[in-house]
This record gives C-alpha cells, structure tokens and sequence, in this order.
C-alpha cells in the first residue's frame, strides 16, 4: 500500500472480508455495536438495534452494547412513559374512532406505576404519546438534557428527606442515563469534528485525498493535479458532504471510524494537514 494509513484500511477490509480466526480488532462479530433507536409505530419506542432499518425514524450511535445500555434504554422508557412491550401488542388511541369505545386493559403493570402512557388502554391521545416520542429524540440528540438534571434534582430531595432507599433507586436511574449520554456526546463529536479530507502522500510519492465523513474513510480520490483530477474530487466532495448530520447506515461502519480516531489520536500533528470540504472544492 502507499501508506501507513493506506494500509490499516485496507487491512480492516480484508479483516471483514476474509475474518481470520485469530484476528480480534476488525471481526464483524467480536466487537458487539449497537444503536440506540426510536420508531416502530403507531407508539413508537426506544430500543437496541445493530442494524436500522426503514421503520426507524431516528438512531443514535453506535454504542457497545451491554447490560448496561440496555438498563439505560428501559430507564429512558420509563421516564419519558414510553411503551417497551412487544409489537403483537394492540394500540389504540381515542381518536381512531372504534366502533365500540371503551378502556381496555393495560398490558401490562406499568400504567399502574405511572412509568408508561398506556397506549394500549385507548386513554393517551397519540399527541400527548407523540409529544413525549420527541422529548426522548431531543434527549438522545443532546438538544435538552434537562432529564438528567431533573433525576438528579429527585436523588438529591430524597436524600435530604432521609429516603435512602428511593434516593438509592433514582442514584441507579441516573447512573445509567448519564452513562448513555455521555457515550453518545462522544459519537456526535466525534462526527461534528471529524469530517474533512485528509491530504496524505505515499511513499512512492503519490498524493491522495481522503474523504473523512463522521470520523470514518468514506472514499479516496487522486490530489487534484490538473483540471480533470480537479474536476473528479470536486464532484465527489460534493456528494458525500452534501447531508453533514447523516447517520451511519449499519454498526460495521464503526470499525472504521475506530481506525480513522486512533489514527488521528496517534498523529495528532496530522490533524492540522487536513482540509475542510470547502477549502478542498477551491483548490
């Protein structure tokens, strides 16, 4: 390969393509990613996914996944008062007019503990569930945060009234959301700083660009050098940082975006060699 960083491309793409047996960094299946996802209507909800598909409305990561996201997605379920039961369960909401009304059963006992909106009663108006469907969006977006302060303000008033067992259960609630949200403040920073492209010259003395897009190597394309080399890299810097806020399409991207971080992390001098999307298109 013609470089360093060249190299470590390509050989995670071999890792992927070929999965050696004794390779670790790299497998498909060793490092356990996951999203964190709100859609699946009518009552849309939050839950784990690898991979995101057409029913998503938003997905946010990738995390690791582990016990701990999963308690983090439940604890934000029942905060927001967010379904969490399986999709055979019916929803109804007042306004679909049925023929025959009425309040039907809870399917559970979380409309009894007051940590779910019953969608599946006919009693929530799928304005007030949709309503808090995007309380939980702009949490997990890092646009409001006040949830957390929020938990943290009920941990505090519970400890100070001597309730060291509630105190001790909000302690765990806030524990694991902070710890969801820090996580994913590192991926959407990851992504808002990381994208630019990374002028790099080979060993052989060849000059290539690549193109950093959400703090992983989406194409690379020849340093312009005449008006046709020009051309080229201006239509592709075009394409691919046309939408600045796209999200990953799968967890397999996040392999790369580990390479393109430790390199940059190793090198932090290189960082200062890279070229925004719109210095790059003057050239």
């Amino acid at each position: 390969m013609p470089s360093e960083f060249a190299s470590l491309l390509r050989e995670l793409e071999l890792i992927r393509r070929w999965r050696p047996r004794f390779n670790v960094q790299g497998q498909p299946l060793r490092r356990r990613l996951t999203f964190v996802c709100l859609g699946r209507a009518p009552a849309p909800y939050l839950f784990l996914a690898r991979n995101i598909s057409s029913r998503v409305q938003t997905a946010f990561g990738p995390i690791t996944a582990s016990k701990q996201a999963q308690e983090a997605v439940r604890r934000l379920n029942d905060w927001f008062q967010l379904r969490d039961c399986s999709q055979p369960q019916e929803m109804i909401f007042p306004d679909q007019g049925e023929l025959f009304p009425g309040i039907r059963p809870a399917g559970c006992l979380r409309l009894e503990i007051g940590t779910c909106l019953g969608p599946c009663t006919g009693t929530c108006t799928r304005r007030d569930y949709q309503q808090q469907a995007r309380r939980a969006r702009e949490f997990l977006s890092g646009n409001d945060l006040t949830p957390l302060q929020a938990m943290q303000a009920e941990m505090q008033a519970a400890a100070e009234a001597q309730q060291f067992e509630r105190a001790a259960a909000l302690r765990d609630r806030w524990t694991a959301v902070h710890w969801l949200a820090e996580r994913l403040q590192r991926v959407r920073k990851a992504q808002r700083e990381m994208s630019f492209i990374y002028p790099v010259v080979g060993f052989d003395g060849s000059r290539a660009w690549y193109l950093i897009h959400g703090a992983r190597a989406v194409a690379v394309v020849e340093a312009p050098r005449d008006s046709a080399t020009r051309k080229a890299a201006r239509e592709k810097i075009a394409a691919i940082y046309r939408h600045r806020g796209e999200l990953l399409d799968t967890y397999e991207h996040a392999d790369s975006m580990m390479v393109v971080m430790q390199w940059f992390r190793k090198h932090p001098t290189e960082r200062s060699r890279c070229l925004s999307p719109e210095d790059a298109r003057a050239c």
